[in-house]
């Protein structure tokens, strides 16, 4: 059986070439996907709340309007509009940038540079300068807001699981929040917001 070499030849180069092409289309529907998350998230907390105040209404007609406003999910619900309608609007990934800023991330790198097999210039040119010069070097970053992107929305929806919870089993939403928290910590929690820009 003869096996034709041209089969296999893979170029590598060729594909982070189309793979990297590609990515900006991704996070362009990934940004709307999250901000549609997010604005039926809140939609859900705020309606779920009005079922819940029209309820204790019946069995209690002296219950005020601060009832609403006093509670977890009303903050909820509107903090996740506002969200989304600012992915859409781009002012809030501007705003999330700033303030991820202040969280220390990235803290894999002091645990890469303690593997003596792996150069410090590649730890320094795919991690802290973003250069971005080579096909490779756009690649990482693309994974790493990849992974960002999922952080974020782990902790975003293990929040709005949390909250509006309703059984006291609250143990895999915080065990998934913290879970979020450290993988945001060792990788990056903004790294996807440069990409969504």
């Amino acid at each position: 059986m003869i096996i034709q070499s041209g089969i296999f030849n893979f170029n590598f180069e060729s594909f982070l070439n189309d793979f990297n092409n590609f990515m900006p289309l991704l996070f362009f529907f990934l940004k709307f996907i999250l901000a549609g998350m997010l604005l039926l998230l809140g939609s859900i907390s705020l309606l779920r709340l009005k079922g819940m105040y029209s309820r204790e209404r019946l069995r209690n007609p002296n219950i005020d309007n601060s009832y609403l406003f006093k509670n977890s999910r009303f903050i909820l619900g509107n903090v996740y509009l506002v969200l989304g309608i600012g992915f859409i609007f781009n002012f809030m990934i501007y705003a999330l940038i700033l303030i991820f800023n202040l969280i220390p991330d990235m803290l894999i790198i002091p645990l890469i540079r303690s593997i003596e097999s792996i150069p410090q210039e590649f730890i320094t040119d795919y991690f802290i300068n973003n250069n971005l010069d080579t096909p490779p070097e756009v690649f990482v970053n693309n994974i790493i807001g990849i992974v960002s992107f999922l952080i974020f929305f782990s902790i975003i929806f293990n929040i709005w699981s949390l909250v509006t919870n309703r059984d006291f089993n609250i143990s895999k939403q915080v065990i998934g929040l913290g879970v979020g928290v450290i993988a945001g910590c060792l990788f990056s929690f903004s790294r996807f917001l440069l990409l969504f820009l």
